[in-house]
């Protein structure tokens, strides 16, 4: 419409005619743009991975349909089963779908907030069969040796120190399933190394001081040595009590007419042995003690346990002896270490075993669990000279052997020799090998790279 302005009015009617031929100019453009009306469409992903599209006339009509009638719609046409029970997801929410139609009269678009452009994934319940259409990408197989490979085997893991607790491989696949896995952005290179365990040295121990009963000592000792053995190395589990003392024993204290001290004193944790359980070992290695042993397996201890018990003793540490053949010619230099991959490996696994039947309802009401986390000493006995050295496994130690993060020697020799067993088996049968462990080595490697000295190494 056109509007005849009078030049000669004044500007305030002049802003006035302004005014008011624009309000009739909005109200005239929203009129036509609400009579024409923009479609409503809907994206819906199918659980064979499959998108298909539903549209409506207007958002006034969309707004009036059920969840449920939008998937209906949105069916492939050979779609033979129901999908239902089943569930919706819209962005970060989860809508169920049941199966009955008066349950979900409730769950209209508007209801449930669902605007044009939305994304919905249908989401098919236990008992609902996934069809597969199309290409499909071949799965990739893992090998079990991997850390972190099954997702349900590190959700069932127990962790012995859960602040400490890493999942290197979840983190890696959750990089790579996004679309731009090729190239790294520093926020996934930070969420990497996070990832990563840090191995150092821990600043202080829990056990301040270890007394160990000489008699005992020089009867483990006296049986390593006996010729009928053979200086076959052996392990045996320490019972005792954990106490608190005096830090300095030699310290005089000064005291006054009252008898009490002038200074505050430092007390200190200190585990006392009072008995030495060892099992039999069948081995026949001469480098180290067999792995394999009851000493890992709590269960058919019950008894040795039991009896600790009634006499108020709690498992403090465990002894192993290593001869001298263990460091072959190398035993002057640094190579000779009383501490070898394996040793952390069964000190660490029997912690665990006992920090978990602290947790047990069986558990004494006099042991906690943080006595069972701190309280636990790792001791190694040279057999020649036998020499007694008490060590203490770092938190991040033991919560790496619970992610099964370390790699021994013989485990690698074993997997190399079973497939040279098997490359050759089709040629011609090989005799059967002993099942006696290999020498220990120094070195330990990981599955994945750790922290040292702030570099990335996986051994």
């Amino acid at each position: 419409s056109t509007m005849k302005i009078d030049r000669s009015a004044s500007p305030r009617l002049l802003w006035l005619y302004a005014f008011l031929f624009l309000a009739s100019h909005f109200t005239i453009s929203t009129a036509s743009s609400a009579g024409g009306g923009k479609p409503f469409i809907l994206r819906v992903r199918q659980p064979d991975g499959s998108i298909q599209r539903v549209g409506y006339a207007t958002p006034e009509k969309a707004q009036e349909v059920t969840l449920r009638q939008v998937l209906e719609q949105a069916a492939p046409s050979d779609q033979d089963e129901s999908i239902y029970p089943c569930s919706v997801q819209v962005g970060s929410r989860c809508i169920p779908v049941s199966n009955k139609d008066d349950a979900d009269e409730d769950n209209t678009l508007q209801a449930l907030g669902i605007r044009h452009g939305a994304l919905l994934t249908v989401l098919p319940g236990e008992g609902t069969p996934k069809k597969s259409t199309g290409l499909q990408q071949k799965k990739t197989t893992i090998s079990s040796s991997s850390s972190g490979d099954d997702e349900t085997k590190s959700a069932k893991r127990w962790n012995p120190f859960p602040d400490l607790a890493k999942d290197y491989e979840t983190v890696k696949r959750q990089i790579k399933r996004r679309k731009n896995s090729a190239k790294l952005s520093f926020g996934d290179l930070s969420a990497l190394h996070q990832a990563l365990h840090t191995v150092e040295a821990q600043p202080t121990g829990s056990i301040y001081r270890f007394h160990l009963c000489q008699v005992a000592a020089e009867r483990f000792a006296q049986a390593t040595t006996a010729a009928s053995n053979d200086n076959q190395p052996r392990v045996a589990l320490l019972l005792g009590t954990l106490h608190r003392e005096r830090q300095d024993l030699k310290r005089v204290r000064h005291k006054t007419s009252l008898s009490s001290t002038t200074e505050a004193e430092d007390y200190c944790q200190v585990a006392k042995v009072q008995a030495m359980w060892e099992p039999m070992q069948p081995s026949n290695s001469k480098y180290h003690y067999d792995a394999q042993t009851e000493l890992l397996d709590y269960a058919q201890n019950e008894k040795v346990m039991k009896v600790a018990e009634w006499f108020g003793l709690v498992p403090v540490g465990w002894i192993y002896s290593y001869p001298e053949l263990r460091h072959g010619d190398k035993s002057d230099d640094e190579d000779s270490l009383p501490v070898f991959g394996h040793d952390i490996q069964t000190g660490a696994k029997l912690q665990i075993a006992h920090m978990k039947r602290q947790l047990s309802p069986n558990a004494p009401a006099s042991s906690t669990l943080e006595e069972a986390k701190r309280g636990f000493c790792t001791v190694a006995m040279h057999t020649p000279s036998g020499a007694t050295e008490v060590f203490q496994l770092s938190d991040v130690a033991v919560q790496m052997v619970a992610e099964d993060m370390l790699v021994l020697d013989q485990e690698r020799n074993e997997d190399t020799s079973s497939k040279k067993d098997d490359d050759s088996s089709s040629k011609k049968k090989k005799k059967k090998k002993s099942a006696a462990p290999s020498k220990p080595q120094r070195f330990v490697s990981t599955r994945h790279a750790v922290l040292v000295d702030g570099r990335e190494t996986k051994k």
